[in-house]
């Protein structure tokens, strides 16, 4: 953990273990902070978590065809 985590939101900690479970506690209020998990977080397994919290199918087909297009 780096002095800078002790400032920052757990769901922008620099351990993806701290930011999963932090994306576990949250709520539907917190919508917005998930899809930009799901968007850009770094590590593959939180942006998984992220996009298995939504619901929203809009939201979801926006992620994959970004996700696809960053592949190719």
């Amino acid at each position: 953990m780096g002095f800078a985590d002790l400032f920052r939101p757990k769901w922008k900690h620099s351990k993806p273990a701290v930011r999963t479970e932090a994306l576990r506690a949250m709520g539907a209020d917190a919508t917005d902070i998930i899809v930009e998990m799901a968007r850009t977080d770094a590590e593959d397994t939180v942006r998984r978590a992220a996009i298995e919290k939504l619901v929203d199918p809009d939201v979801l087909s926006s992620i994959a065809k970004d996700d696809a297009s960053s592949v190719g």
